[in-house]
């Protein structure tokens, strides 16, 4: 929970709206809401949400499988496409390949770093 405090509290710091789910199921069920609530973008490029950090490791269904899931969505056009980081202490190369096939572009490793986090969000801006 240190790591999502700190996590959320870095990127109100840069001036993101930040929401937070408890598990990779209320992930997508909270993305889902959020996204039905939010008014219609009337210009290109609009986007209301600008990145999605999953914690890999999480209760009742970890980040793995919700990334896939929402990847899925975000496929098929239920979803608008939006970039997945995953967040975990493990980041070995079977870790960083696991990420990358459930969907997650990026990889950000726990405690996070200001300054890897910061060359991550250039890269999807």
């Amino acid at each position: 929970e240190y790591n999502i405090l700190g996590l959320k509290s870095i990127l109100r710091s840069k001036n993101f709206d930040v929401s937070v789910a408890i598990n990779g199921k209320n992930a997508i069920e909270v993305l889902e809401e959020l996204i039905q609530t939010l008014p219609v973008c009337s210009f290109i490029g609009c986007r209301r949400f600008t990145y999605i950090f999953m914690d890999v490791d999480m209760p009742i269904m970890d980040g793995l499988e919700a990334s896939r899931i929402l990847t899925m969505k975000m496929k098929k056009d239920i979803l608008p496409k939006i970039p997945i980081i995953g967040c975990s202490a493990f980041d070995s190369t079977d870790d960083l390949k696991k990420g990358k096939m459930s969907g997650m572009v990026a990889y950000l490793s726990k405690p996070v770093q200001i300054q890897t986090l910061d060359t991550i969000l250039k890269k999807f801006i």
